[in-house]
């Protein structure tokens, strides 16, 4: 008998629908203890047995189903199961990737530096390079209209091969890309990289942020955010003293967001105007907005070295890595070059000409 096998079970705690030897449906039962029994093929065993029977996945499954949930909100550590969450996205700049891990899926970045520093530039840049790497990128500008957009992007896209100078009516040399040239980058582009419209006004832009970002996800399958940034999103307020407030629960909005659709956000923020030693101190608004990132990375530009600007990574919750990065800004082609290391030579739509 069960009994004699099992001293001290009662009754059954659970059911499974069917079992999994013979088919018969809510014939196999649960116990406490991790034991089940099948009263139509007459088995009997334990977690241990089942496993060997049936492999890992059914002997998870039964366990779960043998023991009580726990409260909601509580978990026991030593039964938790990670989920997987993908693959980190790469930013295509070999140093940051190493230093960062990537960009996991379920995190926010924060980038941020002084107005012109190129902070939009950079994010710009490494969307780019994930549309490269496979990856789909939404994006929000808050300063940039679509047209604007469209030829800042192609401009990064197209590189020093594609470039052509021509002088406008001020006399000023400028740079363009050849109308063949930029229809190959759009065909590449695809539906890879989606633009949030800005001129799509609505009395909270914080709700249609997020809004537009969750079908981004699910029409396109974008996996990665960017929002460029966070002064210009309109967020409704009661009082102007709220207004730090409302940004700060905005930032944790995003931050829930990469968690329930398992994706990375990119946010650009403004530091204060007087900035201590702690840079990650130094965002505009509340301390609220750091605490809540798992990275961030500030852009500066460099006068009398040997390099122009540098990206230096502030926070790395994941992996504690910290440290800056030196680069030179190609104004041309409107790319920052790494002084040292890996980072795309060639974009894939090069490979279609």
């Amino acid at each position: 008998m069960l009994t004699d096998l099992f001293p001290g079970i009662q009754t059954p705690t659970a059911y499974l629908a069917t079992c999994p030897l013979c088919g018969e449906a809510h014939a196999m039962q649960i116990y406490e203890g991790d034991i089940w029994r099948c009263i139509s093929c007459n088995k009997t065993g334990d977690y241990d047995t089942l496993k060997d029977l049936m492999g890992d996945d059914l002997a998870i499954l039964v366990d779960r189903l043998g023991k009580p949930r726990p409260p909601e909100g509580l978990i026991v550590v030593s039964e938790y199961v990670k989920p997987k969450t993908g693959n980190p996205a790469a930013t295509g700049f070999g140093p940051l990737d190493r230093m960062l891990g990537g960009l996991a899926p379920g995190m926010l970045t924060v980038m941020t530096g002084k107005r012109g520093e190129g902070k939009s530039t950079l994010a710009g840049q490494m969307a780019l390079h994930m549309v490269n790497d496979g990856r789909k990128v939404c994006f929000y500008s808050g300063e940039l209209n679509a047209g604007t957009f469209r030829d800042w992007i192609v401009n990064q896209a197209a590189g020093p091969r594609h470039i052509e100078p021509f002088e406008d009516r001020f006399g000023e040399t400028r740079y363009q890309v050849d109308q063949w040239i930029e229809q190959r980058i759009l065909a590449w582009l695809g539906k890879k990289l989606i633009l949030y419209d800005n001129a799509i006004v609505k009395s909270s832009e914080r709700n249609s942020i997020l809004e537009r970002f969750a079908v981004a996800k699910q029409m396109y399958g974008c996996d990665v955010f960017v929002v460029d940034n966070l002064m210009t999103a309109r967020i409704s307020i009661d009082q102007e003293r709220d207004f730090y407030r409302a940004q700060s629960n905005f930032v944790r909005d995003l931050t829930e967001f990469a968690i329930q659709h398992n994706s990375h956000v990119i946010l650009i923020a403004h530091p204060r105007k007087s900035v201590g030693a702690d840079l990650n101190d130094g965002i505009a608004g509340t301390g609220d907005i750091t605490n809540l990132a798992s990275n961030v990375i500030a852009v500066s530009k460099k006068k009398d070295a040997e390099w122009d600007s540098e990206v230096e990574v502030t926070k790395n919750r994941q992996y504690g890595t910290v440290g800056a990065i030196r680069f030179n800004f190609d104004a041309k082609t409107r790319r920052f070059l790494l002084v040292s290391g890996e980072q795309p030579d060639r974009l894939g739509w090069e490979d279609e000409i």
